[in-house]
C-alpha cells in the first residue's frame, strides 16, 4: 500500500508538471544525465529546473541464487544557478530481493526509500573546435535518511570528472573517471565510463557504453549497455536502455526507461 500511495502521488505531480509545461515558453533543446551511466559535461541553463526520472531493473543469476534489484522513481533534480554551476538532488524507491534457485520462498526482501544524495556540477572547460568540455561532478549520500538496508552509516562522498567531445554534428564521445565511497569502509570504488552517442535524427539519439566499478577489496564489475533517447519537445525527452554484465561479479542483465523534463525559466 505504501508503494501504491507513492506511485499515486508521483503521477499527480507529473500531471501537474506536464500541464505547466504546455503553458510555458519552450526552451532550447536539453542534455540529460540519463539513461546511461556516463554523466554529461553540460550544465542546466540558469534558473531552469530539470527533472530526470525513471525505472530500472537488474537481475543477477548464479548457480545457487538469484538477486533482483528494482529502482522505482529514480529521480534526479537539477537546478542551474549560472552558466557554469548547477545544484543536484537525487533519490529513489528501491526493492531488492534474494532467493535460492528451485525454491519458491524468498530468503530476503527489502523495500523502501533510498538515501538522499545532494550534489553539484561545475563546468571547468567549455568545448572548443579541438578541445573537450570538462566538468566536475560531486555528491554526498547522507546517512539517517531512507530505508536501513539502502542508506550508509556515514556520509558517502563521490566525485567524477565528466569529459565530452563532439565530432561533427551527429557523433559525440564522452567519458567519466572518478570514485565513490559506500559509507561503510574507507576504501573507495573507482568508476570509469566510455560512451559513444549518435544523433540519427534531430529527435532520435542512439548510444553505446561500457562502464565499470573497480575496488581493491572486491572483484571488478564491468558492464556494457546501449539505448535510445527521443525528444518529444525541446524540453521533454523519453529514454530506454538495456545492458549486460561482462564479469562474474556483474548483474546478468539490466533494463531501464524514463522521462526527463525541463521547466523553462
Amino acid at each position: 500500500m505504501k508503494f501504491m500511495r507513492i506511485t499515486f502521488i508521483y503521477l499527480i505531480v507529473w500531471t501537474m508538471v506536464i500541464g505547466t509545461l504546455r503553458a510555458q515558453e519552450i526552451t532550447p533543446e536539453m542534455v540529460t544525465d540519463r539513461p546511461d551511466q556516463t554523466e554529461s559535461a553540460a550544465i542546466v541553463p540558469a534558473k531552469s529546473l530539470q527533472i530526470e526520472t525513471g525505472f530500472e531493473f537488474e537481475k543477477t543469476n548464479r548457480k545457487q541464487y538469484t538477486i533482483k534489484n528494482t529502482t522505482f522513481h529514480s529521480t534526479l533534480l537539477r537546478y542551474g544557478l549560472s552558466k557554469r554551476f548547477e545544484l543536484r538532488l537525487e533519490n529513489s524507491y528501491v526493492s531488492s530481493s534474494f532467493s535460492r534457485k528451485n525454491e519458491l520462498e524468498l530468503i530476503a526482501v527489502d523495500k523502501g526509500l533510498g538515501p538522499l544524495s545532494p550534489g553539484f556540477k561545475l563546468l571547468l572547460s567549455k568545448p572548443g573546435a579541438d578541445s573537450p568540455a570538462i566538468a566536475l561532478l560531486a555528491s554526498a549520500t547522507l546517512p539517517g535518511i531512507g530505508h536501513m538496508a539502502f542508506r550508509p552509516s556515514k556520509v558517502a562522498p563521490a566525485f567524477r570528472f565528466n569529459i565530452s567531445m563532439p565530432f561533427g554534428e551527429a557523433l559525440s564521445l564522452a567519458t567519466n573517471v572518478g570514485a565513490e565511497w559506500d559509507g561503510l569502509i574507507n576504501t573507495p570504488t573507482y568508476i570509469y565510463t566510455f560512451a559513444v552517442g549518435y544523433s540519427a535524427t534531430p529527435k532520435l539519439g542512439l548510444f553505446a557504453e561500457s562502464y565499470g566499478f573497480i575496488h581493491d577489496l572486491f572483484p571488478a564489475d564491468h558492464r556494457l549497455d546501449g539505448g535510445v533517447t527521443f525528444s518529444v519537445k525541446p524540453n521533454v525527452q523519453l529514454d530506454a536502455m538495456a545492458g549486460v554484465g561482462l564479469s562474474a561479479h556483474s548483474p546478468t542483465w539490466l533494463v531501464g526507461t524514463g522521462i526527463s523534463v525541463r521547466i523553462p525559466q
